[in-house]
């Protein structure tokens, strides 16, 4: 996908898979197809993308033998666990599940550090009357304290950009009393996110004069601190772009540079990983997942250059493999569901690799979107099938990161990965066991690999003791709904015993976007 035209094409052939009625989800699988047009069928033909090729099954073509070396003597610090940073996007949709969706998460191990939710349109404030109304927001955000420890509300527009016909105190006065309700009648909600997407949806909204913007929320929040004096106050950031723009990025860090407030203030820096787009093309991070490991770098650049202190948190709010109706197989998510699990995986590594930078996963259950939801919510065609307590691929990747140990030991591939393609491996050791996570992430790309896995330096509470490996696996028919939809959360498919006494080794077989956990406890 080359530019922005076939999202246009793509979402007229989404809103026809959304409408299909429920008759049609009976039919034979292979009859079910999406009406295109004459002219959608030409541009992707120009893309060349073929949409009566069969599906193949994700098979390697080649294999690669590889070893994985992990050293549990060499501490890298903390382990992140990106899966506590999430969205949580069903406001209105989905409501009847969701209550059980947030028990699962909880029982399963995916309760959240950090959650991210909308608060959209001026309808929260009564222009007649000057009341703050949230009732219908309430079941919503009462289902997000649940499921995390904090919360981000994402104010994307409000009246502060568009909608309140008033001066800007005017605007501060208005927001200042939404934020006040939000915050009283939920007090973990930590971090309000300025905006969603300025340099992609909202128009009239420029690099130049966005922080103009972004004052109005920052003197809102001081507002609310200033009259709740809460035990966690109110946090601001943004400019929670579409990228990692420094088109945008410079205007607002200049901005704010230039703001003689002794009041301002920036808490955190939030952005979108999904492209770049340093001309007319978008670049897909699908097809390189390491083209994101050195924004922290510049960015810390930009910083240091300003006299701005360069360990403020960055928060990628979005990410993912598959930005707006975007795809690798058209006809099927089948194969693009394990794609996003791997890729993900891959994503979240390269941020992971950053200080003090915090990828949000996104998102549970995706109002269109299928190949980004988390948990089980349409069939490989698109077509409604809602389910509960069932993830996807993606959702079982996040459990294998919630499995994880608490600190996060080196493991180094033999191999490593060509333009974000190839195996990774993460590692993690604590008191009560080893964990090291490997997958093999090729998009569309068909090399196996045959690895063997060596972990060495146990620490010392599993030295010469008896222990048990379990091994779970993601992969086309395991952990995979669409090859058993009874039975699609994360499986264990291996168990056996080891002797704690010495090095270990155990073999490892990764398909395309195949993924293995193996954790060593006693």
């Amino acid at each position: 996908m080359k530019n922005l035209k076939i999202f246009i094409f793509l979402l007229s052939i989404l809103a026809f898979s959304n409408c299909t009625n429920a008759q049609q989800n009976k039919q034979d699988r292979k009859q079910i197809q999406p009406a295109i047009s004459e002219d959608v069928k030409q541009y992707l033909k120009e893309q060349g993308i073929d949409i009566n090729a069969p599906i193949e099954p994700m098979l390697a073509a080649s294999e690669t033998k590889a070893i994985v070396h992990v050293n549990c003597a060499i501490s890298k610090g903390e382990f992140l666990h990106a899966e506590r940073y999430n969205n949580f996007e069903s406001s209105g949709e989905f409501v009847e599940q969701r209550d059980s969706d947030v028990d699962f998460y909880n029982q399963s191990g995916l309760h959240g550090k950090i959650y991210r939710v909308w608060f959209i349109g001026n309808k929260y404030f009564d222009d007649a009357t000057g009341k703050v109304d949230i009732s219908e927001m309430s079941d919503y955000l009462s289902d997000a304290c649940r499921i995390s420890d904090n919360v981000m509300v994402n104010c994307s527009h409000l009246g502060v950009v568009r909608g309140w016909n008033v001066s800007d105190d005017e605007k501060i006065e208005r927001l200042a009393q939404i934020l006040k309700e939000l915050k009283t009648n939920f007090p973990k909600i930590k971090y309000i996110e300025a905006t969603n997407e300025p340099d992609y949806a909202n128009e009239g909204v420029t690099p130049e004069n966005y922080y103009q913007y972004y004052k109005i929320y920052y003197k809102a929040v001081n507002k609310v601190n200033a009259d709740l004096n809460p035990e966690s106050p109110l946090l601001v950031g943004g400019p929670a772009i579409s990228q990692f723009s420094l088109t945008w990025l410079q205007p607002f860090l200049d901005a704010y540079v230039e703001d003689s407030s002794p009041d301002k203030r920036i808490d955190f820096i939030s952005f979108h990983g999904y492209y770049t787009k340093p001309d007319s093309a978008y670049i897909l991070f699908k097809d390189n997942p390491s083209l994101v490991k050195d924004q922290r770098v510049i960015l810390n650049q930009e910083l240091a250059s300003r006299n701005m202190k360069v360990d403020v948190p960055v928060f990628i709010t979005e990410m993912g493999m598959y930005p707006g109706p975007a795809f690798d197989d058209f006809t099927s998510m089948k194969n693009d569901h394990l794609r996003q699990a791997a890729g993900m995986a891959s994503i979240l590594y390269w941020y992971m690799e950053s200080k003090n930078t915090y990828p949000f996963n996104w998102v549970m259950r995706h109002r269109s979107e299928g190949r980004k939801d988390q948990l089980v919510t349409r069939t490989d065609l698109g077509l409604p099938f809602v389910q509960t307590e069932k993830f996807t691929p993606y959702g079982n990747m996040m459990l294998m990161l919630s499995k994880m140990k608490e600190t996060r030991v080196t493991a180094e591939p033999s191999t490593k990965p060509i333009e974000g393609k190839g195996l990774y491996s993460l590692a993690a050791a604590d008191s009560s066991g080893v964990s090291v996570m490997v997958w093999n992430y090729q998009g569309k790309q068909t090399e196996g690999f045959k690895a063997e896995l060596n972990i060495a330096n146990l620490p010392d509470s599993l030295r010469g003791k008896k222990l048990t490996a379990r091994i779970y696996r993601i992969d086309r028919n395991t952990s995979n709904y669409h090859a058993d939809p009874d039975d699609c959360n994360l499986q264990l498919v291996e168990e056996k015993y080891l002797d704690g006494s010495e090095d270990l080794s155990t073999p490892l077989d990764l398909d395309p976007n195949t993924l293995q956990l193996i954790v060593l406890e006693e």
